[in-house]
């Protein structure tokens, strides 16, 4: 697969998740640093832009050909990988934090994954979220 590139602002570092998600996809990513931008735009080979976190860990996750189950699974489960990724930035939200570790905690007390019985997005970006690097 050819380079992607992937444009972030400035003042900003790479989201975690983007390049966890990359990574664990076998999807080349250069950084680029853009002194007006936000959020992240992922510059595809045909020159397409996809814009803001959330889209990224999408793409890259459907178009995983190293783990397929990443993103795209029957419907319920895309949903409730859909659902961990909007509640992951409760994360980043003080006053919630510790209520949100403690769903979580609780969950993954009888579960090994967030959603279903392999890793997917869902995974990723909660981890993200708690490693403060959303």
């Amino acid at each position: 697969m050819t380079e992607l590139k992937l444009l972030v602002a400035s003042d900003e570092t790479a989201p975690l998740s983007l390049l966890a998600v990359a990574g664990l996809s076998a999807v080349p990513l250069t950084v680029h640093p853009n002194p007006i931008l936000t959020p992240p735009v992922l510059v595809l080979t045909n020159g397409t832009k996809l814009r803001g976190v959330n889209v990224l860990v999408r793409y890259l996750g459907r178009t995983s050909t190293t783990i397929p189950s990443l993103y795209q699974r029957d419907a319920l489960e895309t949903a409730q990988i859909d659902e961990y990724e909007e509640y992951a930035s409760i994360f980043s939200i003080g006053s919630e934090y510790e209520g949100a570790c403690k769903y979580v905690d609780g969950y993954l007390l009888h579960h090994t994954f967030l959603v279903g019985q392999s890793l997917s997005v869902a995974d990723i970006v909660v981890w993200s979220y708690l490693a403060g690097r959303d």
